[in-house]
């Protein structure tokens, strides 16, 4: 059951937000009413380390623009969840998987725009990360394991 707010709560929430918040957890909104210039006043929040938005709606198709305003986190972020979200795609893990190096924990599940591009991203981008591993949940995804074990290969040179 997702919950609409209002786009003018939205804005004094995230105008009224400490700048050093370390962690954000939204779950079960609706955000399609809250304007695009409103939503963009996340890019304040600098020093992100765990953000989980589980079960919403954004309020445009636009993931490029969720991966922007989360942008000044990026180099802080070790977890981020984002279930059952028909907006996220391939393009948005893969601009995460290229600019946080010290992402450990990545849950997707139920975003079902998600494929194996997506593991396949993190894995190209093992040598500029900082942590060793980083887990992945794709559950509920177009995610195919197959496709990553011959894609690997291949990459590889096999």
């Amino acid at each position: 059951m997702e919950t609409q707010i209002p786009d003018v709560t939205i804005h004094a929430l995230l105008n009224n937000m400490p700048k050093c918040l370390r962690t954000l957890h939204f779950q079960g909104v609706d955000f399609s009413k809250v304007r695009p210039w409103t939503f963009a006043l996340f890019v304040k929040l600098k020093s992100l380390e765990e953000l989980y938005v589980l079960d919403a709606v954004f309020p445009t198709d636009n993931e490029s623009l969720f991966a922007r305003i989360i942008s000044p986190s990026f180099d802080t972020l070790t977890s981020i969840s984002i279930t059952n979200n028909a907006q996220i795609t391939d393009k948005f893990v893969s601009t995460l998987a290229r600019r946080c190096p010290v992402l450990q924990t990545v849950n997707l599940n139920g975003c079902k725009r998600i494929t194996s591009l997506s593991v396949l991203a993190f894995a190209e981008n093992a040598s500029h990360r900082i942590t060793e591993l980083t887990f992945i949940h794709v559950q509920a995804t177009m995610f195919n394991p197959n496709l990553v074990s011959l894609e690997v290969l291949m990459m590889i040179g096999f």
